[in-house]
């Protein structure tokens, strides 16, 4: 095998994209999705990686064979504000010295990421269940059925 498989990344190149849900009628949770590309100088082809975000680390999942990583995770709708999310990518060892700053109640500020990845979020849609236009069809679509019987009785 010839990729070459470490852990620490060097100069890494990162594009990312991000998705949550909006719609707080049909889900009872928000649902964070960031998606990045990761690109190392050194050409490392698997890297094992968390997130930190707002202080919890989640995994980071790796699509097979590929460059490209996701991480997820989901708050009730009352935590998740409109906001811009920060999320800290850790490679094996940054996660470590992490979760030994914690341990240690020490500055996680302080700490080293390997990228820093923003999610935004817009907030929350408690809309109706129906939109407008829908009701103005439906109302049309009456309107046009009394019309029509109306006329068809007019006519007899």
């Amino acid at each position: 095998m010839t990729d070459l498989i470490s852990s620490i990344c060097q100069s890494p190149k990162v594009s990312s994209s991000s998705h949550s849900t909006t719609d707080a009628f049909f889900h009872q949770n928000t649902a964070f999705i960031a998606e990045m590309t990761i690109k190392c100088q050194n050409d490392v082809k698997y890297l094992n990686l968390h997130a930190e975000i707002n202080g919890r680390l989640f995994p980071v999942a790796q699509v097979p064979n590929t460059n490209n990583y996701v991480v997820s995770w989901t708050e009730a709708h009352s935590r998740a504000a409109a906001a811009s999310y920060e999320i800290k990518i850790f490679d094996e060892d940054q996660v470590a010295a992490f979760r030994k700053a914690i341990r240690n109640n020490e500055d996680l500020k302080s700490l080293k990421s390997l990228t820093i990845v923003s999610l935004k979020h817009p907030g929350l849609s408690k809309g109706q269940f129906v939109s407008s236009e829908t009701i103005a069809l439906a109302m049309s679509a009456i309107v046009l059925y009394f019309a029509y019987s109306w006329k068809s009785a007019l006519m007899t």
